[in-house]
C-alpha cells in the first residue's frame, strides 16, 4: 500500500523521523540509486511517498501521521475543495498509478553508482556525515545454493568483518529482486568504493566456489588474516591498495608479518 506525502528535502526527513517515532524502528538511508529511507517494513521514497505491505501497520501509521500534521496529498486536496465549495460534495478521484516509481538497480549498474543521478537542490539531507547506515545493493541473480555459499562465506569471517566494518549486524537481505548489504556506517567516496568492491567480490566468489563452509577460525593476527582473505577475493595489486588499506585499518596486528616476526614477512 502506498500514500503520497510529496515531502522532499528537510520536510521528508521530518516525515521519516515521525514514522520512526511511531513505529519504534530505526530509520536507515539506502543511498543511490533509490535514495529512499527504510523504517522497518516501511519505505519512504525520494518523492515523499510512503509504502508498506502490512495493511494494518500502514493504516495505523497514516492515522498517527495525520494526528501529527502530516496529511497525504489526496486528503489535503479534498479538504481544500471542501473549504472552497462547502455546498458541494467533494469529487473522489480514482487513484492513478505512481508516476514516479522507485528506480531499480539494473544488471548493468551492479556497482554503487554514486553521483550518476541528477541531483536537486531539495535534497540537502543526503550528506554522508548525517547518514546512519549505508546499504549496498546488487541484482539478486543468486540460486539458493549460491546464496547459501555467500552466507557461509560471510559467517566464516564474521569476526573480522564486524571489526573491519565497525558493525554488529551482517544480515544479508533479499528483497524485490535485489540482494542488500546494510552493513556500513561511513560513506565518504573512498570508503563507498572500497565497500562496493568488497561486496561485489564476495558475490562473485560465492557464485564461483564449489563449496564454502561456515566454520570460523581463531586468528592471532587480524590484519594478516584479512589481507590474505582479500587477496583470495581478488584485491591484488596497486589498483586495490587504497581499498585494502581502508578495509584493514580497524584491525589489530600486522598485515606484513604472519606472526609478527620478520621471518614471516610478506610483501605489501
Amino acid at each position: 500500500m502506498k500514500v503520497e506525502y510529496n515531502r522532499q528535502g528537510a520536510a521528508r526527513k521530518e516525515l521519516v523521523q515521525a514514522i520512526s517515532a511511531i513505529t519504534g524502528e530505526k530509520a536507515k538511508y539506502l543511498f543511490l540509486p533509490t535514495k529512499a529511507y527504510r523504517i522497518g517494513s516501511i519505505m519512504v521514497w525520494k518523492n515523499g511517498a510512503m509504502e508498506c505491505e502490512d495493511g494494518e501497520l500502514f493504516q495505523k501509521v497514516v492515522k498517527e501521521l495525520e494526528a501529527r500534521g502530516f496529511k497525504p496529498e489526496e486528503t489535503a486536496a479534498e479538504q481544500a475543495a471542501t473549504e472552497e465549495t462547502p455546498e458541494q460534495e467533494p469529487v473522489k478521484e480514482t487513484a492513478e498509478p505512481d508516476a514516479n516509481p522507485e528506480p531499480e538497480l539494473s544488471q548493468e549498474t551492479a556497482e554503487l553508482e554514486e553521483g550518476t543521478e541528477p541531483e536537486t537542490a531539495q535534497e540537502p539531507e543526503e550528506t554522508p556525515e548525517k547518514v546512519d547506515t549505508l546499504t549496498i545493493s546488487f541484482p539478486d541473480d543468486f540460486t539458493e545454493e549460491d546464496f547459501e555459499k555467500l552466507q557461509n562465506l560471510v559467517a566464516s569471517k564474521a569476526g573480522l568483518f564486524k571489526k573491519a566494518l565497525g558493525t554488529d549486524d551482517l544480515t544479508i537481505i533479499r528483497s524485490e529482486g535485489k540482494i542488500n548489504f546494510p552493513w556500513f556506517h561511513e560513506a565518504d567516496g573512498a570508503k563507498v568504493q572500497a565497500y562496493s568492491r568488497l561486496v561485489k567480490a564476495l558475490c562473485q566468489f560465492a557464485k564461483n566456489a564449489k563449496r564454502v563452509t561456515a566454520k570460523e577460525h581463531e586468528v592471532p593476527n587480524e590484519k594478516y588474516a584479512f589481507r590474505c582473505f582479500l587477496l583470495r577475493l581478488g584485491f591484488i595489486g596497486k589498483e586495490y591498495k587504497d581499498c585494502r588499506k581502508i578495509l584493514l585499518e580497524k584491525l589489530s596486528g600486522s598485515a606484513a608479518f604472519r606472526n609478527g616476526g620478520k621471518k614471516d614477512a610478506v610483501s605489501q
